[in-house]
Formats: C-alpha cells, structure tokens, sequence
C-alpha cells in the first residue's frame, strides 16, 4: 500500500518471490526498496533523508476522500519502496537482507543490487539513484543480465573451489 510518497511492502502482498527476480512485477520502472525496523535508530535517521528523497524524485501521492484508494498525482523519476524487517522477516532474509538499513534496487522485477546504507552512506545511495535514473531500458536490462552473469560466476566459482579442496584433503597416490 502506498504512504505517502512510499509504497509499503509487506509479505503478505505476496507479489515478491522468494529470490530476488520479480519483486512487484507492477513497478515497470527502476525503484528502490529500503528495508528497516522501527527500533534501528541508524534506520531511523536514514529514513529521514530517505522520506526528503521521496519527496523529491519519487511518487507524489494522496488519499481519496473516503481513504479507500491512493492516487498518484504525479509519477516519480524513481519509485521508492519499504519494508519492515520485523513483520517480514522470512521474506527479507530470503533477499539476502542481512544488516539494517538495507537498500535494493529493482528495474522491471529484476534485482540490480543490494547494499547496507546507513545514513552515512547516503552520498553512495545519492550517486546510485542518479545512475539508475540515467540509463536507458536497454541500460539497465543489460546490468540485470550483466548482474545474474555475475551471481551464476560466483556459484560456479564456489563448485569449483569446494572441488579443489575436497580433492587437496585426500593424500595424494605416489
């Protein structure tokens, strides 16, 4: 549901997968999703500057009269999303959500990439943000390919290093 200039997620709008490849398939442009608690203080300051993102580049939104329906009054450059890691927690962890504030950016369903970011790591969120709104849809379909190219080397990486040392462990024959 959206608040806001945010849309709230939550597990039981179960329009996520459980790996990271279609998060809200309804978002056809790149956003930005920002997973946190409400006892995190670091969380708590970062959302601070985060709301001042959303009000700025993001969704620009309103309650019907009856509170029934939100409306977007204004498309944003960028569409920012939360998640609360409490509520969620089964789901966020099967992101790969391991330390709070995390950020992840999506385009088109497809996971770009993910990082820790605290408040002090908004200038690397400012310049990522900006990156992401920069590239075509040709761009960015390209750094989705470029970046499950990558996640399938490192599993291929991690075989082929399990196979070297289970073969060092065993003497060699003479």
């Amino acid at each position: 549901c959206l608040h806001g200039n945010r849309l709230v997620v939550t597990a039981s709008e179960r329009a996520m997968s459980t790996h990271r490849s279609t998060p809200l398939t309804l978002l056809f442009f790149p956003f930005h999703l920002r997973f946190h608690a409400p006892t995190c203080k670091s969380c708590q300051k970062f959302g601070v500057q985060y709301n001042r993102i959303g009000k700025e580049i993001g969704d620009l939104t309103a309650q019907n009269q009856d509170g029934s329906e939100t409306l977007v009054l204004r498309t944003g450059e960028i569409r920012l999303a939360e998640m609360e890691y409490g509520a969620n927690k089964e789901l966020c962890k099967s992101l790969g959500v391991t330390k709070l504030p995390t950020v992840h950016f999506y385009s088109r369903g497809k996971f770009l990439e993910g990082f820790p970011c605290g408040p002090r790591k908004i200038g690397i969120l400012l310049e990522k943000i900006s990156r992401y709104r920069s590239m075509t849809a040709s761009e960015l379909e390209f750094e989705v390919a470029m970046n499950e190219g990558s996640a399938l080397g490192d599993i291929v990486l991690e075989t082929l290093d399990i196979n070297v040392s289970s073969q060092k462990s065993f003497p060699s024959a003479i």
